[in-house]
């Protein structure tokens, strides 16, 4: 669609699968989606990363549009260096939390980024985790009593490589606990589930075992102490 750059690609279908309509927003440069979801008002909320625009190498974008692709809002974050999104979830309170990963802020060379922003795409606050080797995002839930959690990766905290990291925090996103999983090799976090139970399943690949990856699931309670672990491949 005359980009060869790369633009966001919104596509709405039928039941059946056969396009309604398609919209694409971007700038001059490379846009990538990342996720969508449905809002409570009845939009949805994209996020990608974007070297159009913002004060950096790639930033943060989040834009709003309305049930059939029409923009409503767009707005960038970040800072000098490369910054992505991973995930958003509209919490109960009807803030929007973003999980990514910074170059441009916090105490590593690579830190997780946590983001809310209020129905307009302002800004609320927003929060650095991580030392100084990398940390990321992956994935982030909001728990039945409004606190957070989030998957992702660190290599600090005594990690030898990249391993697995659960970080739970309050609604304020100051931190309440965090873990470390993974063994002697690269970890690479991909998804995680609450059980009906209140524990968590964590899902991606490890090297650890077979330098080739392995698929590596992890289950562990809801303070974060390992119950099992299992690897398929």
């Amino acid at each position: 669609f005359d980009d060869p750059n790369g633009d966001y690609y919104f596509l709405k279908l039928d039941f059946d699968g056969e396009l309604i309509s398609e919209k694409t927003f971007g700038g001059n440069a490379e846009e990538t989606g990342i996720q969508i979801i449905s809002t409570q008002d009845g939009n949805f909320i994209l996020i990608g990363s974007t070297t159009s625009t913002g004060a950096g190498l790639t930033d943060i974008q989040v834009t709003k549009v309305n049930n059939e692709g029409n923009l409503i809002w767009q707005k960038t974050f970040g800072g000098p260096m490369k910054d992505t999104p991973a995930h958003i979830i509209e919490t109960k309170s009807g803030v929007f939390c973003i999980a990514g990963t910074t170059e441009s802020f916090g105490s590593g060379y690579r830190d997780i980024y946590l983001l809310w922003l209020d129905q307009n795409g302002n800004e609320i606050r927003h929060k650095f985790y991580g030392a100084s080797d990398a940390d990321g995002s992956a994935k982030l839930m909001e728990l039945e009593n409004e606190e957070l959690m989030l998957f992702g990766y660190t290599n600090n905290y005594g990690a030898t490589s990249r391993d697995f990291y659960l970080l739970k925090t309050n609604t304020l996103g100051d931190s309440l606990w965090s873990k470390r999983y993974g063994g002697d090799d690269y970890e690479e976090p991909q998804d995680f589930e609450q059980t009906a139970e209140g524990d968590f399943v964590l899902h991606g690949h490890s090297a650890s075992t077979d330098p080739l990856h392995d698929m590596y699931t992890i289950k562990v309670d809801e303070n974060g102490e390992q119950i099992w672990k299992k690897e398929y491949g």
